[in-house]
């Protein structure tokens, strides 16, 4: 895929002009190859087979990969960037670091809380039989509650906390061959409240659908730099489409200054959001007629490709 930046359109390695429809494929297409590794490495850390800080270390350097290939696609590759465009990236990828902070801010809570409240279970069961004169667990079972506790509220939001608490101590009791005494189960739920588990993955496969709206922004942003002045947002009606979407769409369905355009991402559907923006070209003149690879190739040490020709 190649950038014509006179005709302003993408073409292909056979010289035919892609639609913009195309285009948008090729960049969703890439988004949704991240979230599959955002979501692998999110399994991977509920599986305790990765940690807290390996998996936030990999979000780091994803998030500004994300993006810095979205921009550097919209401004048509690699060539084009020049300081302001790249700071133009550069405060969407620090937002986005900072958005990340809080998330693993309130992940390393939710873990601790998933591991006081194990601790706080195992402490508080009663089981028989045992030795005669102790109704409490041994010290390897009391282990074994702890662990299956604190792996079942890993993936567990703050409402599901005492049932899931349940059912993994009354698992790992039949497994010891013991009966349950305990006829309720200690939750704190100052504890409980912390827990994010249920939501870690899809919350990481967020943040690469962020990328979406960084291409479709800085496409806009391209067209102003080089002239064009009027726009609209085309909404393609999916299971990603919001309201604000469709009555935004309906609002520029003739063309409008660029600045009446609300940015995507900024409405109800936020990263969900999948509108594009169109251009009215007529009168406009453009200086150059060099084409400009605007490719995504290569791949860094995560395996997700990551190099803008």
């Amino acid at each position: 895929m190649r950038f014509d930046p006179k005709t302003r359109r993408y073409i292909d390695s056979s010289g035919h002009t892609l639609p913009p429809s195309q285009v948008r494929k090729e960049v969703i297409g890439y988004i949704a190859q991240e979230q599959e590794r955002a979501k692998h490495e999110a399994e991977k850390l509920l599986n305790q087979t990765t940690s807290l800080s390996a998996f936030f270390l990999f979000m780091r350097s994803r998030v500004e990969a994300w993006h810095t290939v979205a921009g550097a696609i919209a401004y048509g590759g690699k060539a084009q960037m020049d300081t302001e465009r790249s700071a133009r990236i550069a405060v969407k990828v620090k937002s986005e670091k900072g958005y990340l902070k809080e998330f693993e801010d309130q992940a390393r809570r939710s873990f601790a809380a998933a591991r006081a409240i194990a601790s706080q279970v195992a402490d508080s069961i009663e089981v028989a039989p045992i030795k005669e004169a102790s109704k409490r667990l041994t010290p390897t079972q009391k282990a074994k509650v702890k662990k299956r506790v604190f792996t079942d509220l890993l993936t567990a939001a703050p409402s599901e906390a005492e049932s899931v608490a349940k059912r993994a101590v009354a698992k790992v009791v039949e497994d010891e061959g013991l009966e349950l005494l305990t006829a309720s189960i200690a939750i704190d739920d100052s504890l409980a409240a912390d827990l994010i588990g249920g939501s870690i993955i899809a919350r990481a496969e967020m943040y690469a659908d962020a990328a979406y709206a960084t291409f479709q922004n800085n496409v806009m942003a391209r067209e102003f730099d080089s002239g064009v002045t009027l726009g609209r947002r085309v909404c393609v009606e999916d299971d990603s489409s919001c309201e604000e979407c469709l009555s935004a769409a309906a609002d520029s369905a003739e063309f409008v200054p660029l600045d009446d355009l609300d940015e995507i991402g900024s409405l109800t559907c936020m990263n969900n959001c999948r509108c594009e923006f169109e251009f009215s070209l007529e009168g406009v003149e453009f200086a150059t007629s060099d084409i400009f690879q605007a490719e995504i190739v290569g791949q860094d040490a995560y395996g997700g490709s990551v190099t803008i020709q």
